[in-house]
């Protein structure tokens, strides 16, 4: 069967199309650059932020009834849920755009990443989930969750908490990593050099521009981010966000924090092997409404 899942995230919204006859992998996608966190001032999101969602979400469902989906499901996550009036803003879309959206719970969407992870079949593994508006850790240990945890430390909430320029300089950078072991506080791994499988936006817009930066796949250790990061750091600010725009243009004002945030996190939990991997909590997500999970009780 085809499914269809509609991520409506913090920095962007996006439509995945799996093939759950093929271990669920993506045969099409589209996304929008919605940046609904940009329109949340005082813990509201505005009628322009919630126009905005309604127009790129109600895109992305024609995308993915053209697509032939046999279902299609949808999730909010940090941007959203954290909203006073997250209620208003889920009954609008619901509504407008005819889905039934689940707003995730820090905790609920950990579980996802989480459960998407399990998909590559590992059973020993810390997995780290960066996003626009949060972070997800989880650790497993021989096959079985020990722990799911989630920070509002995404890389766009940093950026706007901090009132950052579009790439951190040294003392942006400090803040940064201030900001982020301030949230994570003495949190740490069941044991060192446990191998993190990395996802989420800026994981991937990590792989994109690595090449182009010089920087070798197998270069996966857990310095791997801030090696990206002095690197980008290095260029001019004309080079850099040329660059950055080029490949990565999604994430082109951000990317400079989720490096930062990404090395702040591995270098606390001591991880080994970096993995990538395009697997998450869009997938996990699937598999448990196909088990016909009730989001609403996770919290």
């Amino acid at each position: 069967m085809k499914y269809g899942v509609i991520d409506i995230g913090s920095n962007t919204t996006k439509a995945f199309v799996y093939d759950s006859e093929d271990n669920y992998r993506v045969t099409d996608s589209l996304h929008r650059p919605t940046k609904l966190i940009n329109y949340i001032s005082g813990g509201i999101m505005n009628e322009d932020g919630i126009n905005a969602a309604i127009k790129d979400i109600g895109e992305l469902k024609e995308f993915l009834i053209g697509e032939k989906c046999d279902e299609i499901f949808s999730y909010a996550t940090s941007a959203t849920r954290d909203c006073i009036n997250c209620g208003e803003i889920i009954e609008k879309i619901n509504t407008s755009c005819g889905l039934s959206v689940d707003v995730l719970s820090g905790k609920a969407e950990a579980l996802c990443d989480a459960k998407g992870a399990t998909l590559l079949g590992m059973k020993d593994f810390l997995c780290i989930d960066l996003g626009g508006g949060s972070a997800q850790v989880c650790e497993y240990r021989g096959g079985e969750l020990l722990t799911a945890l989630s920070w509002p430390i995404g890389a766009l909430r940093t950026k706007k908490v901090l009132g950052g320029t579009d790439f951190p300089d040294e003392e942006l950078e400090m803040k940064t990593v201030a900001l982020i072991k301030g949230y994570i506080g003495d949190v740490r791994a069941s044991e060192d050099d446990l191998p993190a499988i990395i996802m989420g936006g800026a994981s991937q817009s990590c792989k994109k521009i690595m090449g182009h930066l010089g920087v070798l796949m197998n270069q996966t250790n857990k310095e791997i981010f801030y090696f990206i990061y002095k690197r980008l750091q290095a260029k001019s600010s004309e080079d850099r966000m040329n660059l950055l725009r080029t490949y990565v243009p999604l994430r082109a004002e951000i990317l400079g924090y989720a490096l930062l945030i990404l090395h702040t996190i591995m270098d606390q939990l001591k991880v080994g092997k970096v993995i990538f991997t395009e697997k998450g909590s869009r997938e996990g997500y699937l598999l448990y409404k196909l088990e016909d999970t009730d989001f609403s009780e996770i919290v």
